[in-house]
């Protein structure tokens, strides 16, 4: 980063400070050092200055000195006696350089260096009503939104079919069977590709035996026409515990059809 060498146009005076330090001129170097350091006369540091910088008869300088970092510097009289030697520098360090600008492009960084990078702006909205911004990976681009698909279904008083999902329920009856166990078939009004995956059994009364016990129903088997259900009160060794009256039940069958 230059900078401008404090005061354009000083007057430099000799060593008593009475008189400016005619023909004299200002050596520059390496901060510390006795190694020349050059200076500009622009602040794009391309037209170098000589070094020394001669003085004029008044004592000024006729260019403008630019500098770049760190440096010492030694006013001599005119027959080379040193006056004075001072160090200086800008005060704010070398700093980053700013590369070259780039039309179109913003200023960032990649943790180390400055650097360009392409502005992203959304694509003109016009004629896209109803799209949502997305990106091929490169570029934004406005997408049509997808369309969810409409889902087929089909009712009836006993099913109800969702796509491929065919749910049938209905009502049937195990018949009183005067012993502890009791069953029924049913028959599905529309038969499944194969047989459903899940099949339940609900019985609608609790008036099944004389001692009042609950038929527990089972799934004995099941196709894809219909299913076997087994109640059992599951009360061993007692007597008023077979079906003496038919045991009504409810059910739904869960399977699929194309």
């Amino acid at each position: 980063m230059s900078f401008r060498f404090y005061n354009p146009a000083p007057v430099f005076f000799d060593l008593l400070g009475l008189q400016p330090a005619a023909g004299g001129s200002l050596t520059f170097y390496a901060q510390g050092t006795t190694t020349p350091k050059g200076t500009w006369s622009d602040s794009d540091l391309a037209v170098a200055n000589t070094n020394p910088v001669l003085l004029d008869s008044s004592g000024r300088t006729n260019t403008n000195i630019w500098c770049d970092g760190a440096y010492t510097v030694v006013l001599k009289d005119a027959d080379g006696t040193s006056i004075w030697t001072r160090d200086f520098d800008s005060g704010q360090g070398s700093g980053a350089a700013i590369p070259a600008l780039d039309n179109g492009k913003f200023l960032t960084n990649d943790g180390a260096n400055l650097l360009w990078q392409s502005v992203l702006q959304p694509p003109d909205p016009t004629g896209s009503a109803g799209k949502v911004l997305g990106t091929d990976g490169s570029n934004l681009i406005w997408q049509t939104l997808p369309t969810i698909p409409a889902l087929p279904i089909v009712n009836s008083s006993s099913s109800d079919k969702i796509g491929t999902l065919l749910i049938q329920y209905g009502n049937a009856s195990a018949p009183s069977s005067g012993f502890r166990q009791t069953s029924a078939n049913v028959t599905f009004t529309t038969p499944y590709d194969s047989a459903p995956f899940i099949v339940e059994v609900v019985p609608r009364n609790a008036s099944h035996t004389s001692g009042g016990q609950i038929g527990v129903p089972a799934i004995t088997a099941k196709s894809a026409t219909g299913f076997t259900v087994q109640f059992d009160s599951d009360d061993f060794g007692q007597s008023n515990a077979s079906f003496i009256n038919a045991l009504p039940f409810d059910w739904v069958a869960f399977g699929r059809k194309a």
